[in-house]
């Protein structure tokens, strides 16, 4: 049987409703640990992390038996982060 090799990489961008800016740059450090070790905990690694008062931009390597249930994590955890669809 043959090898299977899989690499999801997936660029995650979370803004506030209305995109206000509520991450203010004396906790942005705190908060991007956090997020970081969410990431890691599902087993996933995150590449890059950054973003502005009003938007967080995440590049992470996904597993892929957890691309579901990664997504539903971040919504449970950030709620204020997540837009509901029309």
């Amino acid at each position: 049987m043959a090898d299977v090799f899989s690499q999801l990489y997936v660029h995650i961008i979370f803004t506030p409703k209305h995109r206000q800016a509520l991450i203010h740059p004396e906790w942005e450090v705190k908060l991007h640990k956090y997020i970081t070790g969410i990431v890691q905990q599902r087993g996933h690694k995150l590449l890059a992390i950054g973003g502005m008062p009003d938007h967080i931009h995440l590049f992470t390597g996904l597993k892929p038996s957890e691309t579901n249930s990664f997504k539903k994590c971040f919504y449970r955890v950030f709620p204020f982060f997540c837009r509901k669809k029309r």
